[in-house]
Order: structure tokens, then C-alpha cells, then sequence
């Protein structure tokens, strides 16, 4: 009854936080233009030099959002502010060969000079490191990533920040590969703490950068991006029931599973299943609510979410 009551309160006090999900596939806005509507602003919120659609290429559809190599973009996509609650934010990524790409994380939309929260996120920096990029300034440095080249790939960002922004936390994971682990504080090396979950900033800071953005999800757990139909077709492995009470199983027409993890909510590791000989885990063991089955298999990591009844 003290939980049900403590819910209610938080649902009254941060109605905009309630069964959220925002998604823009760059569809809606007519094609060769400069896009400042609904989420999307500029720097200058002036939308001079703001993401641009096109057909070069898509994820979905027939559009996509292009940051061009003119040394002057800025385009801001706005989370809202965001204060409490669990958040989750993905996208799809395209950076051609010998080109180059940076976004940040911003403490407010309209987004200003040295407002990143964590530091740049760097593709191929220089044109001297093709497939290879890093993450600026997080709380455990700085922190290197691998991605590919002339194909789309996925970013998913993770936001618990249910005690407040001051205790929040995240993780980041990139083309299936956890780059920043569940639990890492939100804040850069020195631990500047962060104003809010503001937005992105999708920049352009010389003419070797050209990418491309398409299907952008700004979600809470409870209508969470990852069940969109058309990234379950992409995953090696179905994870049922779901939710599930007592056993999981994992099944694929490709591969067989070598180790399964299970994360809670904050990043800790809470069942880990080795030599698979079974198709399922048993998960009676675990508490109602939220978890991340991370899976590892000859062609390498996908992580799902799970509901625990």
C-alpha cells in the first residue's frame, strides 16, 4: 500500500514523465529544408544551421536528418529538461568512409557552447581513425568505441535518474556493444554534475564531417523504444515470455547462445548463465520489475529488456 501510495505521488508530481514516447523518422518534414519543428532547434534557435533531410540514405522510409560538412551546424534535439525519472533515447547513426562525425549531450535545448554534460562523442577524429571514435569526458574518462562505416548502426542511452539528477546514472550502448556500463554516474571525470537531461547536439565542425541521423526515440520504460516491430527482426535471438515469471527462453534460427547476464535498473550484474546447454534460464530467483539480458554469442552482443512478473 506505501508503494502504491509513494507511485501515485510521483505520477502527480511529474505528470509529463508519465507512459512517454516520442519518435521522429525524419518522414514528416518536407524533403532538401532545414528542420526546426517539434524536438529539433539550432544552436541560436534561430534554425539557420539545423539538421537537413534527405534522401541520400534512410534507415526507415524514405528520409533521413544529414548534419553536412560546413563547419557551422548545430542542430539541438530536445529531451525535455529532464529531471527524474527512467529515460531511454536511441537512434540510428550513418557515417560514410573518410568522413567524420561529433554529438554531445546537453544540460538545455536551445543548446549553447560548453554545455555537454559527458564531453564529445568523436567518430574517426581527424580522418585518423576510421571505425574507431571515443567519448571525450565521462566519469570513468575518457572512453574509446569501435562502429562501422558506410552502414546504419544503433545508439541506445539509458538515464536512471528516479533519485534525482544530482544521483543519476547511465550507460550507452553502440551497434550492440556496451560502450559505458549500466550504474556510471552521469557526470564528466571531475564530476560536474549534471543541470538536467537537456538534449543533443548534432554538429558539424569542419568540412571532413558528413553523417546521418533517422529514427530518433525518446522513451520510459513503459513504452520503450527496443519493441518497435522493425528491431526485432534485426536481433539474433527471441527472448519468451516476456514477461516472464518463471522460466526465460532464448531461441534463434542463427546461433547459439554461450553467456547470458542479467543486469538490474542501476548496472549491477544479478544472474549470470555460462556454457549454455539448455534453451532457458530460470528467473524465479529475480524481483518484479525491469531487467537487460545481455547475450554473447559467436557473432558477438545484444542486450534485451526484460520484464520480471
Amino acid at each position: 500500500m506505501k508503494a502504491m501510495y509513494f507511485l501515485a505521488m510521483v505520477l502527480l508530481m511529474y505528470p509529463l514523465y508519465s507512459y512517454a514516447q516520442f519518435f521522429d523518422g525524419m518522414e514528416e518534414y518536407p524533403l532538401g529544408v532545414t528542420v526546426c519543428a517539434n524536438r529539433w532547434t539550432t544552436m541560436d534557435d534561430l534554425c539557420e544551421f539545423g539538421i537537413m533531410t534527405t534522401d541520400f540514405v534512410a534507415y526507415s522510409g524514405t528520409q533521413s536528418g544529414m548534419v553536412p560538412g560546413n563547419g557551422l551546424t548545430s542542430a539541438g534535439y530536445d529531451l525535455g529538461d529532464i529531471i527524474f525519472g527512467e529515460w531511454f533515447f536511441d537512434f540510428w547513426m550513418y557515417v560514410p568512409s573518410n568522413k567524420e562525425a561529433t554529438f554531445s549531450i546537453q544540460n538545455s535545448v536551445p543548446v549553447f557552447e560548453d554545455q555537454s554534460i559527458v564531453g564529445n562523442f568523436v567518430f574517426n577524429p581527424g580522418l585518423a581513425t576510421p571505425g574507431e571514435g571515443y567519448i571525450e569526458d565521462t566519469a570513468l574518462g575518457q572512453v574509446p568505441f569501435t562502429f562501422p562505416h558506410d552502414q546504419w548502426f544503433r545508439i541506445v542511452m539509458g538515464f536512471d535518474i528516479t533519485a534525482g539528477i544530482a544521483l543519476a546514472v547511465w550507460y550507452m550502448e553502440l551497434d550492440g556493444i556496451i560502450v559505458v556500463p549500466w550504474g556510471t554516474a552521469f557526470t564528466n571525470e571531475a564530476g560536474d554534475l549534471a543541470v538536467a537531461l537537456g538534449g543533443m547536439n548534432f554538429v558539424s565542425l569542419n568540412t571532413d564531417h558528413l553523417f546521418f541521423v533517422d529514427d530518433l526515440c525518446l522513451s520510459q520504460v513503459d513504452f520503450p523504444c527496443t519493441l518497435r516491430t522493425q528491431d526485432f527482426k534485426r536481433s539474433l535471438f527471441t527472448l519468451s515470455p516476456n514477461p516472464v515469471s518463471e522460466r526465460l527462453y532464448l531461441s534463434s534460427d542463427h546461433a547459439q547462445w554461450e553467456t547470458v547476464t542479467v543486469y538490474s535498473l542501476s548496472g549491477s550484474i544479478v544472474q549470470q548463465v555460462t556454457a549454455a546447454t539448455t534453451s532457458s534460464i530460470d528467473v524465479q530467483a529475480l524481483t518484479p520489475g525491469i531487467y537487460f539480458v545481455e547475450i554473447t554469442s559467436a557473432y558477438g552482443t545484444e542486450v534485451h529488456r526484460v520484464v520480471r512478473e
